[in-house]
């Protein structure tokens, strides 16, 4: 399957750990290794979510990459993506907030100011090249990793949930992913078998393909 970013590409060769992990899970299978088995299985689960959550934020930073690397404008991205770059640019920057010392009032301060208006105003000219200044989120937030967070890191694309109404079932990536957090955080011993494990995986390459194809439609 032909992939539009390399962090696509990635995620599809690290996918021969999982297989490599679903066959020993099999070999302490057939030899009545229950408890080695169950291991396997859930480093899998842990595996595969853990690749999946490393490519959305690879994906992400390689998309940001692309937009200023193709030399594009500003008018070539969504109005949401500049409104949302002007937001993170400005949020340390707060103009009436630096002058709220009149002792600072210098020329080296208005330099300051002129500099962060220039800035913002550049988002807002078509023509203008697409700069350094452009930024959005391309990590999960601290602790958070579910569906609804992945949601909010592709809105700033253009925004729209592009998981509304996706090819495929939302709901198994919140499970796959619930799996995971169970393992790790309640040691749970989950009622899972190796034909389980292969469909999370060939779920997590379908969400990988359809995120991977949407980016490349909005480059």
């Amino acid at each position: 399957m032909p992939f539009n970013f390399e962090a696509s590409e990635d995620f599809n060769t690290s996918v021969a750990h999982i297989n490599t992990l679903i066959q020993f899970a099999i070999q302490q299978r057939d030899a009545g290794m229950e408890e080695n088995r169950l291991l396997f299985l859930k480093l899998a689960i842990v595996s595969s979510v853990t690749k999946f959550q490393v490519f959305i934020e690879s994906i992400l930073k390689e998309y940001h990459y692309e937009l200023k690397e193709n030399h594009k404008q500003y008018n070539q991205v969504s109005t949401h993506l500049r409104l949302n770059a002007i937001r993170l640019f400005t949020s340390d920057k707060i103009i009436h907030k630096s002058l709220e010392n009149p002792d600072t009032y210098t020329v080296d301060k208005l330099n300051e100011i002129r500099q962060v208006s220039e800035k913002t105003l550049a988002f807002c000219t078509d023509n203008e090249r697409i700069s350094e200044d452009l930024q959005f989120d391309t990590k999960f937030p601290m602790g958070k990793t579910g569906v609804g967070e992945l949601s909010k890191l592709f809105r700033q694309v253009n925004g729209e949930d592009i998981f509304a109404h996706p090819p495929f079932d939302i709901n198994k990536l919140n499970e796959i992913l619930g799996r995971r957090h169970a393992i790790i955080h309640e040691d749970s011993n989950p009622q899972i078998t190796e034909e389980t494990v292969e469909k999370y995986r060939d779920y997590l390459m379908t969400v990988i393909a359809y995120v991977d194809n949407y980016l490349e439609q909005h480059l």
